[in-house]
């Protein structure tokens, strides 16, 4: 089903845009420290 399909993938974009919005300040962090 069509309807399904686009859930499931609008779903997975707003994990994504979630996890990346949560890792961005760590990465970010974790790059000053190194240097």
């Amino acid at each position: 089903p069509i309807p399904v399909m686009f859930l499931g993938l609008f779903t997975s974009g707003i994990q994504a845009l979630i996890f990346a919005t949560l890792a961005a300040p760590y990465i970010g962090e974790s790059m000053e420290g190194h240097h």
